[in-house]
């Protein structure tokens, strides 16, 4: 993994403070587009449906694998690894007894450090959301972060502050407006992959 820092970096406390807001405007267009998406392939109807979302799930967390064990990004996230839901996916798939996908891993050094982090926000962010969705996997296919929805569980210390130890790295780290506009960018083309995963897996229209 490549890391373009340089001595032009900004350092505004002011500017660093709306770094997530920013990147939450520059992808509102693409979360909204996702939750359309999610809504048409109704992955809640049955536990079959169900079991497409979690590979879609599955396959985002196994591609971007590489980015959880990566030396430079824990030394920003001591517990990354941790974050990961690869591992919770497989079982949940085991689980409801559906075939796991074969998934092209990224390489680690396509990415800068920025680009990176903007991948990471999408798949920390959707950690957030999760407690709707597990909620909707417990009342109406009674699975549970035990059998089938373990992906969709909280952190040990609970949701609001993992995702706060997460932005408050992309919030406070130094980063030129290049850096920036580059984690913005990989933000909403991870964004776009997972809608398009989910697309195909469900076999619906553009």
């Amino acid at each position: 993994m490549t890391s373009t820092y340089s001595n032009d970096t900004i350092n505004s406390e002011q500017t660093a403070l709306l770094r997530t807001k920013k990147l939450d405007t520059l992808t509102d267009a693409q979360h909204r587009a996702l939750h359309v998406i999610v809504a048409r392939a109704n992955p809640f109807a049955s536990r079959e449906n169900f079991a497409i979302w979690v590979s879609v799930q599955y396959q985002f967390q196994k591609m971007i694998s590489n980015l959880y064990s990566n030396p430079t990004l824990k030394s920003l996230l001591p517990d990354l690894e941790d974050r990961s839901r690869l591992t919770a996916a497989e079982a949940d798939l085991k689980d409801l007894a559906h075939p796991i996908p074969d998934v092209s891993l990224v390489h680690v050094d396509d990415f800068s450090t920025s680009e990176a982090l903007g991948w990471l926000y999408v798949s920390e962010g959707s950690t957030l959301g999760a407690a709707k969705l597990k909620k909707k996997a417990a009342d109406l296919l009674a699975l549970s972060d035990k059998f089938g929805a373990r992906h969709l569980a909280a952190s040990p210390d609970g949701r609001a502050k993992s995702w706060k130890r997460f932005t408050d790295v992309l919030n406070q780290l130094p980063m030129s407006d290049t850096e920036e506009q580059k984690m913005a960018l990989a933000a909403q083309d991870a964004f776009n992959y997972f809608a398009l995963a989910l697309q195909q897996a469900y076999g619906l229209d553009e």
